[in-house]
Formats: C-alpha cells, structure tokens, sequence
C-alpha cells in the first residue's frame, strides 16, 4: 500500500510533541515528596519534563530496518502470525521439556495513562457494579466489584493500547461496546513506522468479556499513518439509533449496521498526527464535533447536527464555533492559534455544551498565562459565553502547575456535574472544580498546591478522564497516568480520593531489577512515563514510586557495610543513588558522570554488576564509564574509558551492557557490550585495566542494526548470545562458545522465529547438570530455545497464557535460586523459578490420540519418581484457559518407568488441548508441555457445559463462530428468555440469567450461525 502521509508524518508529529515539551509536567516533577527532615536529603534532580519526542525517537531507532528507516509494513500482523504457528506447532509435536509457571510480579496497586472509564449503564451498585477502563498501553479492563479489581478483557496477543469505550445504552443491546485504539498524543511507541498505531476499533456483545476486531474500521496497514483512523480520539453511540462514531484525525465516521460499514460524515484535509477531534451526543440524538485548531480552517471549531432521523448524516452538520479567519464567536482563537478541542455536555441540562480548547504555550512563569479557554454553548438561545478570563490561575507560578496547565492538550477534559449545569470540572495537569459557573476554581487533584510538584493526596497529575456513578453524582472516576482514582464528595472543600489499581496492569517497563540476594523477593523497574518503582517492603505485588521521570536503567546492590543502594535516573543521561531507606521521591546523590546529564540516549544505560554490585558501568554515546565503588562514587569520580570511545566511534551509541557472572577476577571476568550499529566488544578486567585500553572487537556477521541485549552463561562467560532489535534484518539472534578467543565463532539462531524485534535475552545453566537454556524476549512475547540448540533452536513460546504476546523488554536473572524477572513495555513484570534440580518426576514422553473422534487418550510415561503425589490433567478448548479435569494418584518413588493412561469422554472441540501437572508431596508441581488433539472434520455444534446449571448457563461452539451469529434461549413452551449475538470468533458462550426470569425447568438452547442451526436442552435446578 503506498503511504500517503509518511514524510510530512515526522514533520508536523515531532512538532506537535516538540511543543508539548515545554510544559510536559509528568512525573519527574510530581515525586517530590515531602518527609519529616526534608533539608537532610536531596531530592530528586531531575526536574524536567518526560520526553515524548525522545522516548518515540528511542522507539523508532530500536526498530526500524536500518537499509529503509521504516518499520515493514505489516510486520505485526506476520509476527503475531509466526508466533501463533510456533506456538501450535508446539503443541502438536509436544515437547518434553516442562514449562515454567509465571506469576504476575506488579504493579497490581498502580495504574497507568488512563483515557476512557465507563460504567455499565445498568450499574446499581449491587447487583451490578460494572466498571469498563482503557489503558493507552495496557488494553481493555473490566471491573465487577464497582473498582475494586480490575481483570484485562483486550485479546490476548492483539493490539494493547485503548483509547475510548462506549457502550449501546439501548434496552436490549446494553451487552454491546465498541473501543478504538490509537493515541496521536503522548504515547511514547507512536513513531512513524513504529506498530503502536491503531488499527480501528473493537467490538464486545457480551458486555466486554470477549472482543473482536472490526476488520472494516481500518483496512490500512498498522505500521505506517495512511488514514484518520489510525488514532482514534473517541468512540460514542447514538442512544436512539445505536449508530457508532469515531472521533479521529481531521474526521467524524459513522457505522450504521454495528461496526460493518464505516463512511464519512464530517472530515477536512487530512495531512497529520495533530489534528485531534472529539464527539458526544445528548440522550436526544443531537450531535456536536470538535475540530481542533490544527485542523484546516474550513473545518476547525465547533459542529453540531440535530437529533432525528437524520442526524449525523453529512449534510446536516452546521459550524457554530471556529468560523472565519478572525475566530468566531468574539475571543474564539484563529485557526492556527489553539490547538486540541473537546467538548462536555451538561446532563440536566442538555442545551448547554462546554467546549475547552488548548490555547497556547506560556512562557516558564514571569508573566505566564492560562494554557487553555473556556467556552459555554447554549442550544437554546443559540450564544456563546466566554468563560477563559477566570481559569484557575492561582498566587505564585510554577510551569507546567499554575497557571492552568495542559501540555499542548496532551491532558485536556471537560465535564458536568450530572445534577448541576453550574458545576464544572476540567482536568489538564490538575482537576479543578467551579461550582459558579466557571467564575471562581478549586484545585482538587493532581499537585497539592500551585508551590511545589508535590501530590496531591492520592491523586495524579496529567488528567484524562473525569465520569460520574449512575445515580451518584457526588461519586466521581478521575483517570490519569496514574491510573483511575475515586472520590465519594467531589463538592468537598478538600477532595479525598481513593486509587482504584489493583490488577490495572498498565505499566511500561524499559529495564527490571532483581535484588542479589538469593532468596530474597524485591524488585525494581524503570517504566516509560512512570519513573522507578519498586514493590513495597521488598516483597510482594504491590509497588511504590521510588522516583520520577521517564524510568530507565535500575540496579539493587548486596548489602553494603548494611546498607542497600538502589541506582535509578531519568531520560537522557541522569543516574541517581539511593539506600533503599530513603524517603520516596528523594535520592542520596546525583552522581550522573560529569558532563554527560542531558546527552545520549533517551533510556538512560548503566549497568550494576549484579554478582559484584560494588562494581558499577554507565554508558553515555560511545562513552563508558566505570567505578569499583558504586557507594561512594560522585559525578567526579568515575573513570572514562577513552579506549572504548574510540573503538565505538562518535557516531555510535552503546546500548547494552553485559558483565561475566560470577566473583569479580583480573583473569577472568570481562564486560560485553553492544553498540547501535550491529558490533559487540569485549573489554577483559573492565574495571581493572587502563583507561586507555582498546576493547575487543568480537563482531561476527551480524546485520546493521541496534544491539538490544548480551546474555552470559552464568557458568562459563565463553558462551553469551546476542540480540538485535531491528525489523526486517536476516539474523537477531546470535550465539558463541568461545566469546573469549579473539575472533569468536558465531551461529545465528534466530530458527523459525524470525520476524519479531528481540529486546532481551537470558541464560540458565542448570547445576550439576550440562543442560543449559536460553531465554529470549520479544515484541510477541518471551520465548526458550529447545533440546536441539544451537544447531537447532527450535524456540517455544513461555507463558503464552500469562505473558502472552507482551512486548518483553527486560529479563533478569538470579542464578543462585534460578529466579527470573521479566519485564514487559504495557504489562508489567512477571516472575518464574527455574528448576535448580532434577524434577522430582521425569516426565519422558506425554502424549494423546483421538478415539473415533469423539474421546482422547491421553498417556504419558516416567523414568522415575521421587517422593511423587499424583498427576492432575488439565484441558483447554484454546490452548490458554486451562481447567483441571481429572487427578490421577502417582507411583511415589520408582527407579524404572511407568505408564500412565486417562480416558476423557468429554465432548470435544476442533481444537483440545492438554497439559499434565505434576505434584510432589510437598504439593510443588510442575507442568508438562501441551498436546493439541485436533478434531478431524469437526462439524459445527452446540454443547451445554454443567447441565444442570444454576443462573448462568456456559455453553461452547465445537469451533469458533465463523461469522457473526444469535443465540435464544426458549422456554418448553416457546417464549423467547433470553437473546444475545454471537461475535465472529466466539466459542465459549456466557448466559447470565437474572433468578426473577428464569425457574426451575427444561429449556431449548438454540445457535444460529449462518446456516447452521444447532440446538441443545439446558436444565435449571
């Protein structure tokens, strides 16, 4: 497909971020806590904004194929593809290798940039107290416990991003919701090229558990900016018709039949990433438009098209803001002088639209003014009123804080109290309150107060989203980059807020930490947007901000004379230390070596010798810098390394590190490190030999591109392997057995994986054993190389029902309890223990055949048992969602092998897969591979799972529908009980059926899915 827009794409994008720049107050100003004795520590250094040009730059650098400087379009689509064969293929071949368990490590407690919250429009409280959330990087949350935790709904392995919900509010299709993806604005993997784009929007008719792709929503390729729909600002629906718009760049479109069919109503010239839009429409129909003043002046402002028949259709929409040259009405800004618009409707009062656009950048204080205005439309009286003289601007002035900030309209929202058209609340970098009308405002969210980036209590600066509970109006969601926040009084003098974050799981990881010592359960990470964080009290899922900016490199020392230092920076070249007993948002020492702050790249790199954390490396360009006293070391100490600068050569960066494992010796030990233009070194003694000492190079016929990550066998640094993150190259991933000789011996075993971007890589030797695995992290997930390696890589996927297709940007590893870290960019950090001992069982074949195809066999056969329990055989209709069916005792200790067989009479899918646990009598288990039994010639049907069955009723396809369908549920005497659509691609079907309408008895369960109808009988106890 030829690109429309992809050169003036960077042009006017970078512009757009390069503005918003000035007054991005994220959270490297917010951390400034206080404590009891404020004036004995420093605080955090890095009061700058985070760096959304230079995190997409960072981003599209790491991808892009070096000969085109492109992302290949449609990468991501054939890399979920290969992924999703691997996987299979795996589970048809079976392999004997067990799969390790992950756990989700943290953060559940916080949330990330949070866009859209909606409450089911059946919420009351009790029955019912469904919550709907999208995190730009995290995806689709669900909540049924009014908030209090949050489960990810987006499909596994697809698009993790959302940017608004909407539900069908009509009687009888409440169970539909629509989300769009696609953020023109802050997200950090946004760059030309890069796949973090939209690619339409998603649809669920089963109130959001399950949800599928609306092909025709954006046909475009996801890598590459061609049409307006690859960011999508807003998704509504009509509440008279169910017709659905999307709010996208310099465009309205509309879907008349369900997300089927997508035309235009309403659009100018489109030509790039700023033209930001927005939509909402009254309990009537009446709909309004925002154009942004980045759009063309034939378009920008205000639009609104009557309720009836005809509205939305293209033709009835009538500009009433935003008209002529000059602006229009009187103190409307000109075309090119304001930028992101967005409107609120007052609720009691439907006549009444506020609309707050982004004005201008002020200045850094002296003389600063408001970076927005406000506007109120009245329908009825056809008028505008000015309300921008009043915004909050409060005594003193701190850029980015007071006056009224928004950040280029990055964070920019308008809302009415549902009970009150007088009560406004509008969001920027704070949420402010005025209950006149707009005359006067109360700050109450965000910073504390207009002298210091200090929080303000349990809130969040950068505000996106601000709802109120059905029937509640006082009980009002604030979403942020934060997360999601409650409070219970929004008129209070001082608003108190709740976090509502348990199991958002949202967080953008670049690099993850783990603490040294074995045993020991405390981890660290630096996230994009969301600083250093680290779980609270060392152990656990719930996590604390350690310090601000745009997170980068960490480490956590051994203990040191007592004491544990953490290392942690910011963007662009800042180190920090810390003992893990200082206060959140302070630091110990700046110790960024001299000259270096504000330089490099935009994920700032260091690297702690993890066996030897005394002994610390930070890189900065082609610059390396060293020290063996990490404790103590001051921006003035350190060594430079002048023989490394120059063999990597000023036009280079390096971009990983990677010392020897083990005890730190002169003899033995070296560092490797990789550069941005595809060549890998090895300095010996690294911190012991001179200054001016030249590395090695160790190249081998690697492909130009960016050197993502070195892994060293703990056991031997002769082996290392090494990744490359770039598309469109032949041969990411490397590996040697003799890293030490002067010109190593390179093999590529990319195998069959060979269209991901690898980021991350990791080695276990497992003791007293020659067996050693290899981990690699990927933009499709986490994947471990098999028996056959290296002449044979033969990679299968890791935890593909826990970490799924996760962007895996970080793997740590402790070697002495085997214990793994992974990091993901969007889904947090998850945790594994991989085996240090022969398994308890030796699982040596697991195996299954179909029987007539209407039962399995499954048989598997151990070499030996020690202190064995039994066997618990799971299923799964999807290879992902696993439920125990049977427990079979186990033999308990046996020297020669046994054979184990279990017949499952179940009915089966077209797809039935298994897996085997195996659990000791300490109850520590294991898991087997998984088998896939496909059904040959599977036809269409109908199963009724647990019958009889008590108010919810589950039901499964024998496969996927293949197009989309209708299920009824009928009682004995034909009255229809229940109706719902089927989605295309659903197979497990939810009935959740209210006690009040259904009694004990027989009931006909019917499917009608193109021209299969299928029909099954449900008893209720």
């Amino acid at each position: 497909m030829e690109k429309r827009f992809t050169p003036s794409f960077f042009t006017h994008f970078f512009f757009f971020l390069l503005s918003i720049l000035l007054l991005t107050a994220c959270e490297s100003r917010k951390q400034k806590v206080e404590n009891e004795f404020p004036e004995n520590r420093p605080h955090d250094p890095n009061g700058r904004m985070t760096d959304f040009q230079g995190a997409l730059e960072y981003e599209f650098n790491m991808l892009k194929n070096p000969v085109t400087g492109t992302i290949p379009e449609g990468i991501r689509d054939m890399e979920q593809n290969q992924a999703r064969q691997i996987l299979e293929n795996q589970y048809l071949t079976g392999r004997p290798e067990a799969i390790n368990p992950y756990t989700f490590q943290g953060p559940n407690n916080l949330g990330g940039r949070t866009r859209t919250i909606v409450y089911d429009v059946r919420y009351n409280g009790t029955s019912n107290q469904i919550i709907l959330a999208g995190g730009v990087s995290g995806g689709v949350f669900k909540s049924t416990d009014n908030g209090a935790t949050w489960v990810r709904k987006s499909p596994t392995g697809d698009h993790f991003s959302c940017t608004s919900l909407a539900q069908d509010t009509r009687p009888g299709f409440q169970d539909t919701w629509y989300y769009g993806v696609g953020e023109a604005s802050g997200n950090s993997a946004s760059a030309s090229g890069a796949f973090y784009s939209g690619n339409g929007v998603y649809k669920s008719t089963d109130n959001g558990e399950t949800w599928t792709r609306l092909a025709s929503s954006n046909t475009s390729a996801l890598e590459s900016f061609s049409v307006a729909q690859d960011f999508i600002s807003k998704v509504i629906v009509d509440p008279t018709d169910g017709n659905v718009y999307i709010a996208c760049l310099a465009t309205i479109r509309r879907s008349t039949d369900g997300g089927t069919t997508w035309t235009t109503v309403l659009n100018g010239a489109l030509a790039n990433t700023s033209q930001m839009t927005d939509i909402v429409v009254t309990s009537t129909g009446r709909l309004y438009a925002a154009f942004g003043g980045t759009n063309s002046s034939t378009i920008d402002g205000v639009w609104t098209s009557p309720a009836g028949p005809t509205s939305g259709d293209a033709g009835t929409w009538t500009q009433i803001a935003g008209a002529g040259a000059g602006g229009s009405p009187a103190g409307w800004n000109a075309e090119a002088a304001y930028g992101r618009l967005v409107l609120g409707i007052a609720p009691s009062n439907e006549n009444l639209v506020y609309a707050l656009y982004f004005s201008a950048n002020s200045p850094a204080c002296a003389g600063a003014t408001t970076e927005a205005e406000l506007f109120r439309w009245d329908n009825a009286g056809g008028t505008w009123t000015n309300l921008s003289a009043t915004l909050p601007d409060e005594a003193g002035c701190l850029a980015g804080n007071d006056p009224f900030a928004v950040q280029g309209g990055y964070d920019l929202v308008v809302a009415v109290k549902p009970d009150d058209p007088n009560t406004i609340f509008i969001g920027g970098t704070n949420i402010y309150r005025s209950s006149d009308a707009g005359l006067t405002w109360t700050r109450m969210g965000g910073y504390n107060s207009p002298a210091s980036y200090a929080l303000y209590p349990n809130s969040h600066p950068d505000i996106h989203e601000i709802v109120f509970q059905p029937g509640s109006p006082l009980i009002m969601l604030c979403g942020n980059d934060g997360g999601i926040q409650r409070t219970t009084d929004n008129t209070a003098a001082s608003v108190v807020w709740t976090p509502l974050n348990t199991g958002y799981r949202t967080y953008q990881y670049y690099y993850v930490d783990i603490d040294p010592r074995v045993g020991n359960n405390k981890v660290i990470g630096g996230a994009q947007d969301n600083g250093s964080t680290r779980n609270t009290g060392g152990s656990g899922t719930s996590f604390e901000l350690v310090t601000g900016g745009d997170g980068v490199s960490v480490g956590l020392t051994d203990l040191i004379a007592g004491t544990q230092y953490e290392y942690v920076g910011s963007q662009n070249g800042t180190i920090n230390r810390r003992t893990a007993g200082t206060a959140l948002g302070f630091i110990s020492a700046g110790i960024t070596p001299a000259g270096e702050a504000g330089t490099g790249l935009f994920v700032t790199l260091f690297k702690l010798d993890p066996d030897n954390t005394e002994r610390l490396y930070y890189a900065n360009d082609n610059s390396l810098y060293r020290t063996t006293s990490a404790s103590t070391v001051t921006s003035a100490t350190w060594t430079s390394m002048t023989g490394v600068a120059s063999s990597v050569g000023g036009a280079n960066d390096i971009t990983c590190l990677a010392p020897s494992r083990g005890t730190y010796s002169a003899a033995t030990s070296s560092l490797f490190f990789g550069t941005s233009n595809g060549r890998v070194f090895r300095l010996d003694d690294p911190t012991g030999v001179a200054a001016a000492t030249a590395p090695v190079d160790i190249t081998g016929a690697f492909p130009a591109g960016n050197i993502s990550s070195i892994a060293v066998n703990p056991r031997n640094d002769d082996t290392i392997i090494v990744t490359l993150s770039n598309y469109g190259i032949v041969g990411n991933v490397w590996w040697t057995g003799n890293a030490n000789s002067a010109t190593p011996t390179w093999t590529n075993v990319e195998g069959l994986l060979t269209l991901p971007s690898f980021r991350s890589a990791a080695i276990h030797a497992v003791p007293g054993s020659p067996e050693v695995q290899y981990y690699v992290g990927t933009s499709v997930g986490l994947f471990r190389s098999g028996t056959g390696f290296p002449a044979t890589p033969g990679w299968t996927q890791e935890g593909a029902s826990d970490i799924g297709n996760a962007v895996v940007t970080s793997l740590a590893f402790r070697p002495s309890d085997a214990n793994l870290l992974v990091g993901t960019h969007g889904y947090g950090m998850w945790k594994t223990s991989l085996s240090l001992f022969a398994l308890p069982v030796q699982l040596t074949e697991f195996k299954g055949q179909l029987i007539n195809n209407k039962s399995s066999l499954l048989q598997w056969t151990t070499s030996s048992e020690a202190n064995s329990k039994q066997f618990e055989l799971e299923r799964s209709f999807d290879g992902v969602n696993f439920k125990k069916i049977a427990t079979i005792p186990a033999a308990g200790n046996s020297n020669s092998p046994i054979n184990y067989s279990y017949r499952d009479n179940s009915p089966l899918t077209e797809f039935n897969y298994y897996r085997l646990r195996s659990v000791d009598i300490d109850n520590a288990s294991k898991l087997s591979n998984i088998i896939l039994l496909k059904t040959q010639n599977a036809t269409q049907d109908l199963q009724v799972l647990g019958n009889p069955f008590k108010n919810n009723l589950n039901l499964r396809l024998v496969k996927p529908a293949a197009q989309q369908g209708v299920l009824t549920l009928t009682d004995m005497a034909g009255r229809l009980i229940y109706r719902r659509t089927i989605a295309k691609g659903e197979q497990l079907l939810q009935v959740q059926l209210s006690p009040a309408k259904i009694s004990a008895g027989v009931y006909v369960v019917q499917a009608i899915i193109g021209k299969d109808i299928m029909k099954a009988t449900a008893i209720q106890e």
